[in-house]
């Protein structure tokens, strides 16, 4: 029996899960990479982790890797994108992906299995209601029951591709002030950085606050208090919210921005064994780094996390200021500026307050994705 969480598409019990999962390896999976090796048309080095497997009616059953097969998608672009008929769309066109066409072979809508391995487990999506006699199509891919469960597989794949694309440009990013932002990726933030990145930092800036719109950020920070950290001090964070809204940033900051760490102390002190909270501010960004493994914390999540976290360990979040009267960055915030009452009035503009609540929402949604250790 696998030992692995079993994250299925349909209501159906752990052991059924695990089963079909060691059945599609032993019969489906393993069988064609031993075949293809026989073959000489797959290197030694080969790995995988995604695979789909599908069952034509009147065929033996196909078994693609990875990049060898493709689903048919209907996606939400970039505005006025003005693309002729043929013409490729790239990671900086997408906003995401809205809904997925059934699988099918040659045209035809057919049984299969999809597997995907996103430690600590699998991710398994099966339908094999199109082999069923009397089986009916879906009209449009809104309405296949699979196509929530493949966009939002799809839609993780654009963040970790935009991931990758800002972190080859870590440079560029902190110079404008932000990190991997996990709600503004894939877009805008990848588009931001490839327009820095070719030399428009105006036009990256203004991308990305343009889309931080007050509606925006009440979507992103309405769901904070999934949190109990965040809900036991709500009281203290949703007026300093309506402070932001009501355009007085200065305050919103001051208010805001020891909320981070205030966050973070308060998980700490609910997941470590020993209860204990670490004294410095560092340390305590340290533990959350160093706990991500024993919290579950793999793939593509962790390494969104640890950016996140190194950017408050290592950039300008952190840094002290040598005198009180040298200048403020105006793209930075600075803890120890606000919490020894440091005012200089290019510290508190709007796009710094949005940047204090993008740093909340990012912190909160890292903390998130960590589970209860020994949890699926």
């Amino acid at each position: 029996m696998l030992r692995e969480c079993i994250n299925l598409g349909d209501p159906v019990d752990a052991d059924f899960g695990s089963k079909l999962v060691e059945n599609t390896l032993r019969d489906f999976i393993r069988p064609e990479i031993d075949r293809r090796r026989a073959e000489g048309t797959m290197s030694s080095g080969f790995s995988w982790n995604k695979a789909l497997v599908r069952f034509p009616s009147d065929s033996k059953p196909m078994v693609s890797f990875n990049g060898e097969f493709g689903l048919e998608a209907r996606v939400a672009t970039r505005e006025n994108p003005n693309w002729a008929e043929g013409q490729s769309v790239t990671l900086f066109d997408l906003e995401r992906v809205k809904a997925v066409a059934p699988i099918s072979f040659d045209g035809v809508p057919v049984a299969f299995l999809y597997m995907e391995y996103r430690g600590p487990g699998w991710n398994v999506i099966f339908d094999f209601s199109p082999n069923h006699p009397g089986y009916t199509p879906p009209e449009s891919p809104d309405e296949w029951s699979h196509s929530r469960l493949f966009a939002e597989i799809l839609n993780k794949q654009l963040v970790l591709q935009s991931f990758e694309y800002v972190e080859t440009h870590r440079a560029v990013v902190d110079r404008l002030g932000l990190w991997p932002i996990p709600s503004l990726m894939p877009n805008p933030l990848a588009r931001a950085i490839k327009a820095a990145a070719e030399g428009s930092e105006a036009d990256a800036l203004k991308q990305v606050f343009d889309h931080c719109t007050d509606e925006f950020l009440q979507e992103r920070w309405g769901g904070w208090t999934s949190l109990d950290v965040v809900k036991a001090r709500w009281s203290v964070v949703q007026p300093a919210l309506d402070t932001f809204l009501a355009g007085n940033y200065s305050l919103a900051i001051y208010a805001l921005v020891p909320q981070i760490e205030g966050i973070v102390s308060d998980w700490i002190e609910s997941r470590a064994s020993d209860g204990q909270v670490p004294f410095r501010d560092r340390s305590k960004f340290k533990y959350v780094k160093g706990s991500g493994k024993e919290h579950g914390l793999q793939g593509e999540k962790a390494n969104i996390a640890f950016r996140l976290l190194d950017h408050i360990l290592d950039g300008p979040l952190m840094k002290t200021f040598a005198k009180w009267g040298d200048a403020a960055n105006p793209r930075y915030l600075n803890r120890h500026r606000i919490a020894h009452g440091s005012f200089d009035p290019v510290m508190f503009s709007r796009e710094n307050a949005v940047r204090a609540v993008l740093l909340l929402d990012s912190v909160t949604t890292v903390l998130s994705w960590y589970r209860a250790p020994g949890s699926c």
